[in-house]
């Protein structure tokens, strides 16, 4: 489903750059930049395509919460938890590889929850550093 929301973002500006010329007779001082007479529509629907590829690249990387933390796993409450090396408090989520408490490791994941209390989905687990040191 995300596939066709991004071939709609791309495709619907190229569209709209056929239909946006004006119905003007062509002349032959239209450079066409070597190629033979350019619709101008075509020119701006190529440039607004382009444009549009680049605004979804730019913000899916901008917005794509995959994080990286180094911690400590510990249990706290019956619930697995990471303190990241700057001391913030993450409830592990239980979906992910399975991590012995009492390791340090370098986790790649994804970081959700509101501040006050954050939680951590582990996609994998990027080093282990072997155990918590106090």
């Amino acid at each position: 489903m995300k596939t066709s929301r991004i071939a709609a973002l791309i495709v619907a500006p190229w569209l709209a750059g056929f239909f946006a010329a004006p119905a003007e007779a062509q002349s032959n001082s239209n450079s066409g930049f070597g190629v033979g007479p350019i619709d101008r529509g075509l020119v701006v629907g190529a440039v607004v395509g382009v444009a549009a590829i680049a605004a979804v690249v730019i913000t899916y990387f901008a917005l794509h919460n995959r994080a990286v933390v180094v911690g400590c796993v510990a249990e706290s409450g019956g619930k697995r938890t990471l303190v990241s090396s700057d001391k913030k408090v993450y409830s592990l989520l239980d979906a992910g590889p399975s991590l012995p408490v009492g390791e340090r490791a370098k986790l790649k994941g994804h970081k959700s929850g509101p501040s006050s209390a954050p939680s951590f989905q582990v996609d994998r687990v990027l080093k282990d550093y072997g155990s918590c040191h106090p």
